[in-house]
């Protein structure tokens, strides 16, 4: 790190800041939005991800979010395509929901793409994008 960006990064671990300096007017997040006490944090890790929940001790506010793992989504945007023999020609039937997320429509072609190449025991990765057909 050169000195003059030293001398510009003046920020602190663990230095209270006075309130009108945070955030600059952003919403604080650390005290209640009601009766302005400090908030507890839970965070619970299940299966697929985390949810973190902030609760007011004295007032009762709660508000939670919920994280999801990147495996998992993963996992929601890959979709098996079934190949099909038909007259000597391989076709592969989208399932609705990815033919939605594609928009994809009867006379577009796709595009099948390498993403990554087959290392050891894992398998060769595509990418699939879809040419609109112009009518």
């Amino acid at each position: 790190m050169s000195p003059v960006s030293r001398q510009k990064d003046r920020r602190q671990v663990n230095v209270p800041v006075k309130e009108e300096r945070r955030r600059q007017g952003g919403r604080e997040r650390r005290r209640c939005p009601a009766c302005g006490t400090f908030l507890e944090q839970a965070i619970r890790t299940l299966k697929g991800g985390t949810v973190t929940a902030s609760t007011c001790p004295s007032c009762g506010w709660t508000k939670s979010s919920h994280q999801t793992d990147a495996d998992v989504l993963l996992l929601k945007l890959t979709w098996p395509l079934v190949l099909e023999n038909h007259d000597g020609v391989l076709a592969a039937l989208l399932p609705p929901e990815l033919a939605a997320a594609l928009k994809a429509k009867p006379g577009d072609e796709w595009v099948l793409s390498p993403l990554t190449s087959p290392l050891g025991s894992l398998p060769m990765q595509w990418t699939v994008s879809v040419k609109k057909a112009r009518y």
